[in-house]
């Protein structure tokens, strides 16, 4: 099972927070389906993958099934529900599993994040393959992107760094041609590693929603399960004042908000 954190106030502790959140097209009864096995403890779900997550993954040997986390950053486009969550202290990763990188991995090999020049697929492969960083380590490069390149405020407003990783250069660093995608950390853990490595803290959804799904968890989820699951959800997930169905946009700012007072606070410069 995936371990459960006891979250404080608002969600957020000291350590770096990995999210990930649903797709906005999800069907009305997907998304509650998926919701409910990842509070208990499955990842992904198997009715979670994407068609074009599962050609991106094709095409830059992505393997293991992984599911997919932003590095202190939401977005927009996967905001229906939002999780937080982070490393736990005891994990220990194989060293020879990859899965971080300093750009969403689906928008570089469909060319949805721009370089000058342009870039094909075969050197998109490869130029994914020399940023790939080790689990063990993405939180070490994460750190170094960050002093090196940003700040951690910067980068979570989604301001483009000073500077990319030396092989992916050619990425074009301005609002105008990218959005932050092609700057933010993106970390994916295979599904067989996931459990005791990651400790799911919090989640934010639309006030509407939240209650919607609470209701559906009375008709549609086994009865020895309600329990867990409804104490998770008054324990943890925190309702934002949005209207049900609003597309994700708002529970995605208001949880960059937060993260955003995170990183101003003594976590960030």
């Amino acid at each position: 099972m995936l371990d459960i954190a006891n979250p404080d106030d608002d969600g957020l502790d000291s350590r770096i927070h990995l999210v990930h959140g649903l797709h906005n097209e999800r069907g009305q009864g997907e998304w509650r389906v998926l919701m409910t096995r990842i509070i208990c403890g499955e990842w992904p779900p198997a009715c979670g993958r994407r068609c074009s997550t599962v050609e991106a993954e094709a095409g830059l040997g992505i393997d293991g099934g992984p599911c997919y986390f932003y590095v202190m950053r939401a977005d927009e486009q996967y905001g229906l529900v939002i999780f937080l969550l982070t490393e736990a202290d005891d994990a220990e990763w194989p060293a020879d599993v990859y899965g971080a990188t300093p750009f969403d991995s689906g928008g570089w090999w469909r060319g949805k994040i721009e370089t000058i020049p342009c870039l094909d697929r075969t050197t998109r492969c490869d130029r994914f393959k020399a940023v790939d960083v080790p689990l063990q380590k993405w939180q070490s490069a994460f750190n170094y992107h960050v002093a090196n390149n940003t700040t951690m405020l910067s980068y979570v407003t989604g301001t483009p760094p000073a500077e990319h990783a030396p092989a992916v250069a050619e990425i074009i660093l301005a609002t105008a041609q990218n959005s932050a995608k092609a700057w933010t950390w993106e970390v994916r853990i295979p599904s067989s590693l996931i459990a005791d490595r990651v400790q799911l803290h919090s989640a934010y959804m639309a006030s509407e929603d939240r209650d919607e799904y609470i209701d559906w968890v009375e008709d549609n989820v086994p009865l020895d399960e309600r329990p867990r699951i409804r104490q998770w959800v008054d324990d943890s997930i925190h309702p934002v004042p949005a209207s049900a169905g609003a597309g994700g946009s708002e529970v995605a700012k208001f949880v960059n908000g937060k993260l955003v007072e995170w990183a101003g606070g003594s976590h960030g410069g």
